[in-house]
């Protein structure tokens, strides 16, 4: 493989990187999330709730809002409404953890075996051939890439 198509290797590992890291959660461990969250938010609605605080008249003020009050009477169902919302906004599930991690462990093997083989070039070069800015440091400075050739495999 030439050079210029090692980069545009490494060029769209760094892509498809990017968009894993930035993409969205499953709605599995969406709803997870939700409802945990809603589940702590309950707890506080529901100790702002207090019948100290409703004998006081305070159903408003610190710390009750239409959120807390809504999370402490009907957790499931305030759970239930934010996810059709966000499904309804973004509806294309996500990656599961577990995914990421894997296919993320993936693209660091194969980015770092590219990155091996475009210093090899480099060294192997009769003309000079100007290093990329974002190279892996730990490939440009071994002083023998067969070392390397381990860690990729």
């Amino acid at each position: 493989m030439n050079i210029d198509l090692i980069r545009a290797s490494i060029a769209a590992l760094q892509d498809e990187r990017e968009a894993i890291e930035k993409s969205f959660p499953s709605w599995d461990e969406t709803a997870a999330a939700l409802a945990a969250d809603v589940g702590r938010m309950s707890e506080s609605g529901r100790r702002a709730l207090s019948p100290a605080q409703l004998r006081r008249g305070r159903m408003h003020g610190r710390g009750v809002d239409a959120l807390l009050l809504a999370a402490a009477f009907d957790p499931a169902g305030l759970t239930e409404r934010l996810l059709r919302v966000a499904r309804a906004e973004f509806p294309e599930n996500g990656i599961s953890a577990a995914d990421r991690r894997r296919r993320l462990a993936e693209i660091d093997a194969e980015l770092f075996a590219l990155e091996i083989e475009e210093e090899r070039q480099i060294r192997a070069a009769a003309t000079p051939i100007v290093r990329r800015g974002d190279a892996h440091p730990a490939v440009v400075l071994a002083p023998s890439l067969e070392d390397l050739n381990r860690f990729a495999a």
